[in-house]
């Protein structure tokens, strides 16, 4: 009775440390420009053949089986991993207050190609030029507009030039911004 319970938690142990593997070894692949570039905007753009060419190497790689079901979780796996890549690199390597653009542009890590790095860029500055002094996005001050008191939401000719009149002064205030980061 022993000797079983202690092949069991063998088993067990052996287990947990391929499945640790197995998500080490995501991680490396999300962050390998060949399956998973930066320069995409965004995982669900990603090539569908870039994608398979993931889990056939996992499945190369590791006992795992056939499915549709496990294929997906590689794939959530990873693009959670390639997500927070982007954002390292985001939060290590760009910033759009202390530096200019071709500073921004220059300091590109070792590891990832100039081509990447320039889409990553070019994809920062677009959010950030899409950004309110507070932090909020365009998108987030529309849906307040709808959560405020009830569900209907006046689309009334003056609220609208309202808004227009205030993201307009924003969009001035970033290419300000901007002018003033490239002089």
């Amino acid at each position: 009775m022993n000797v079983s319970f202690f092949a069991q938690m063998l088993m067990e142990n052996v287990i947990l440390k391929g499945r640790f593997i197995l998500v080490s070894f995501l991680g490396d692949v999300a962050k390998s420009e060949t399956f998973c570039p930066i320069g995409v905007s965004s995982w669900h753009k990603l090539k569908m053949k870039m994608k398979a060419n993931i889990v056939i190497l996992v499945w190369k790689h590791f006992m795992i089986p056939d499915g549709e079901l496990f294929d997906k979780a590689i794939l959530k796996r990873t693009s959670k991993y390639w997500r927070n890549y982007r954002y390292f690199l985001r939060e290590n390597y760009f910033d759009r207050m202390t530096r200019t653009d071709d500073q921004n542009y220059d300091n590109r890590p070792d590891r990832v190609s100039k081509q990447n790095w320039t889409n990553l860029v070019d994809y920062c500055l677009y959010l950030e030029g899409w950004k309110f002094q507070g932090g909020h996005t365009i998108s987030a001050v529309l849906g307040l507009l709808r959560k405020e008191g009830s569900s209907y939401v006046n689309h009334s000719a003056i609220e609208m030039e309202n808004l227009k009149v205030e993201f307009l002064a924003v969009k001035k205030q970033n290419e300000d911004l901007r002018q003033k980061n490239q002089a």
